[in-house]
């Protein structure tokens, strides 16, 4: 099963939701996940941001790659696509097939019930723990319903 998660730029919070999955799934050993992200941006292969690796180390969790550009193909590929924002949603939408669209979710919705974005800390340095938080609590969630 491929989890796609979708952001901006690839860089701090679909980065960090696919290290908290992948690890909370090697850890429970479920070698039938795998775990991909992608920015609606092409950063063209910038770094993760320092200050979002640095968070999840805090919490034990190993960050590290670089930014990857959302195509249509990696998005067909995916069996679940989660977005951070709606805008996020919408740019999805725009490069997947209408019948593939059942695949796509707004993350918050899909783990509360309730449609709400997880705001880019990169903007504000204080709110990196409150994304990570956020985004660590839908991994959870959403590994129970795999």
């Amino acid at each position: 099963m491929q989890i796609l998660f979708i952001c901006t730029g690839n860089v701090s919070r679909s980065a960090v939701a696919e290290c908290i999955l992948r690890t909370m799934a090697e850890r429970e050993g479920r070698s039938d996940i795998t775990v991909a992200s992608a920015g609606v941006q092409n950063l063209y292969g910038q770094s993760y941001d320092p200050q979002m690796i640095a968070t999840a180390a805090k919490y034990g969790y190993q960050m590290e790659g670089h930014s990857r550009y959302m195509t249509s193909e990696i998005l067909q590929q995916a069996d679940f696509i989660f977005v951070m924002e709606h805008y996020h949603y919408v740019q999805a939408q725009k490069e997947l097939p209408y019948a593939q669209w059942y695949k796509l979710h707004q993350i918050t919705k899909y783990c509360y019930g309730d449609e709400f974005n997880i705001e880019d800390p990169l903007y504000d340095d204080k709110e990196y723990d409150f994304a990570f938080h956020q985004i660590e609590s839908c991994c959870k969630i959403i590994l129970s319903r795999l």
